[in-house]
């Protein structure tokens, strides 16, 4: 039986979209982004352990290949105490009811895989220390404990399905060869190195409402144990992780309907006037800024300026979600030097650490 002209045309068709398409999901991040955004800051050439390509292809070529390709990267015993940290910005997985029609749940099972894709294409691809997702794990909190389940499974073996465990109880030794993964879903204090540490807060339930007032409590004594105890004798600077960002006038970011911030009060985490980064999600077309000290009053703004006390910058990552394009926040702290480069953010910005006179500041590049 022969085949119309017409019906081959269109598998024809059909075959070279899906091969455009397939090229596209496994070279994105050089096809959206320069090769030179979607790496860590300052990182060296990539060479190859096939002698024949690093000879015959053009070392930006050669660079691109190795970084989509990891198994033809030629291996090297490096050790190194740099911080790589990959962010993850409001990945909200939806939920499947029993008046869910059949295209959205099918939908819903494509996203958690394209998900997944964007989080192990840039893990393999870069090999962090670190990962982080930005919170709002979910689309809803107004779910029941059987739907909970349904989505962390989903959230464990679809999107985030190889985290290694690093606080398993009868692991003695953590495999620092993997990352330690970081969900904004409680409080955490890690220290790393002397000159920085990474704060990890559930500000969610700084102000409350909670169901549970002991979380409220908890989260409070969290930071005020960094204030009383921590702080004092800290001399490095600190990459605060956070879900809400702080407080600042509408409009400075790309503010939605009825879009709320942290309130403004004196006990934001940033009002200690020392140095660091705040990282964030909530707000999901993502943003950059400034909190300068002026007047008495912390004020945040586009640029940094001249302040009385140093100024902190604020970023918040874009969600990783279809709509906005999957991108991931890239952050590189190399021994003296923190460095966040935005492929989730419309600019490269570079942060500084200089420990002279053993106090740590904060200069913008």
């Amino acid at each position: 039986m022969a085949i119309s002209p017409k019906i081959k045309a269109l598998v024809d068709l059909a075959t070279v979209i899906a091969i455009l398409l397939n090229f596209f999901v496994y070279f994105y991040p050089d096809i959206v982004n320069p090769t030179e955004k979607c790496n860590w800051y300052n990182a060296p050439e990539q060479k190859s352990k096939y002698t024949f390509l690093n000879n015959n292809l053009p070392t930006d070529w050669v660079n691109k290949l190795v970084l989509n390709f990891p198994s033809l990267k030629e291996q090297e015993e490096v050790v190194s105490n740099d911080i790589h940290m990959l962010l993850f910005g409001d990945p909200q997985i939806n939920g499947n009811w029993p008046s869910t029609k059949y295209i959205k749940r099918l939908d819903n099972y494509g996203n958690d895989y394209y998900l997944g894709h964007i989080y192990n294409t840039m893990k393999r691809r870069l090999n962090p220390s670190h990962v982080t997702v930005m919170g709002d794990l979910f689309s809803s909190q107004w779910i029941l404990d059987s739907e909970f389940y349904n989505r962390t499974y989903r959230f464990q073996s679809r999107v985030y399905n190889d985290v290694y465990d690093w606080v398993y109880r009868n692991r003695s030794i953590p495999n620092y060869d993997q990352p330690l993964f970081i969900n904004l879903t409680g409080n955490h204090d890690i220290g790393y190195s002397d000159e920085w540490r990474i704060v990890v807060l559930d500000s969610l339930t700084l102000e409350g409402p909670a169901l549970q007032e002991e979380f409220v409590n908890y989260t409070w004594s969290f930071l005020e144990n960094l204030r009383d105890r921590e702080n004092p004798n800290f001399k490095g600077s600190t990459i605060l992780l956070t879900h809400v960002p702080m407080y600042k006038k509408a409009g400075l970011c790309r503010d939605g309907p009825e879009h709320k911030y942290y309130i403004n009060n004196e006990k934001e985490p940033y009002k200690n006037g020392k140095s660091g980064i705040i990282l964030t999600g909530h707000d999901h077309e993502g943003c950059d800024d400034w909190y300068n000290y002026i007047n008495g009053e912390w004020i945040a703004s586009k640029e940094k300026q001249s302040a009385e006390r140093e100024s902190v910058r604020e970023v918040v990552v874009r969600a990783m979600m279809g709509e906005f394009d999957g991108q991931t926040g890239i952050l590189t702290g190399i021994l003296m030097m923190l460095v966040i480069l935005g492929i989730s953010i419309s600019v490269t910005a570079r942060l500084l650490f200089n420990t002279g006179g053993g106090q740590a500041k904060l200069l913008y590049l």
